[in-house]
């Protein structure tokens, strides 16, 4: 059966309202898949910058323990030193876990990695010395200095990296606000795409109707003629 010109319009008009609704659900999709991305990065951003929050934490919480136990002869001083050391390991690997994939802040996190090792070894240095010679005030004095001039370069690369993880943040959710108003666009348009297409079909089936409608009077007319 040949098909009319009416017939075919009616059927591209199918097909493009079919292929515009995938379109609507497939960018529809992507903003999902976007937003829950977008979430992600700010949890894991944050963490990392909790995780380096907690780590210069521990950190002046060993320095404090190791001044307790040389000033006073804490014992409770020199086990806080030592769980703040421990908790300082638990949370460098965290953190080298998380910017796996960032190699710029693998970078600094090395030479932080480097100064971090540095002051510890000042630190215990430091706690050795007190157990082996509690008068030796001018050796204390020099390895104290040190390490306060170590804790200056640390707070400087824990600040660094912190501004870099809340630079990459901004540039990620504005790149993603981007896409999804692009998207959001080309959905609202696919939405009206496909009604316009719905009505144009709409007007061609209530025409083909009309036609055949005069045709059914005409018919009748002739027949009654006759």
């Amino acid at each position: 059966m040949k098909w009319t010109f009416q017939r075919k319009w009616v059927l591209g008009g199918f097909y493009l309202t079919v292929l515009s609704m995938g379109l609507v659900s497939f960018v529809s999709y992507k903003n999902t898949a976007e937003l829950r991305q977008s979430v992600k990065t700010i949890q894991v951003t944050y963490e990392i910058i909790n995780n380096l929050t907690d780590l210069y934490a521990e950190m002046s919480v060993a320095e404090s323990g190791r001044r307790g136990y040389i000033y006073f002869g804490s014992e409770e001083e020199l086990r806080r030193y030592q769980v703040a050391v421990k908790n300082l390991q638990s949370e460098i690997i965290t953190i080298q876990q998380q910017i796996a994939d960032n190699k710029i802040q693998q970078k600094q996190f090395s030479y932080l990695k480097f100064l971090v090792a540095q002051r510890l070894t000042l630190l215990r240095q430091s706690i050795e010395l007190y157990q082996q010679d509690k008068t030796a005030v001018e050796k204390q004095f020099f390895l104290t200095q040190k390490s306060i001039n170590l804790r200056s370069n640390i707070f400087f690369i824990f600040a660094r990296m912190k501004e870099v993880e809340r630079q990459e943040l901004e540039l990620w959710l504005n790149e993603s606000r981007t896409n999804i108003q692009t998207r959001i666009f080309l959905e609202n348009f696919g939405i009206v795409f496909s009604f316009i297409i719905v009505l144009i079909v709409y007007f061609i089936l209530y025409y083909q109707w009309k036609q055949n409608q005069k045709l059914e009077i005409l018919k009748q007319k002739v027949a009654q003629e006759k």
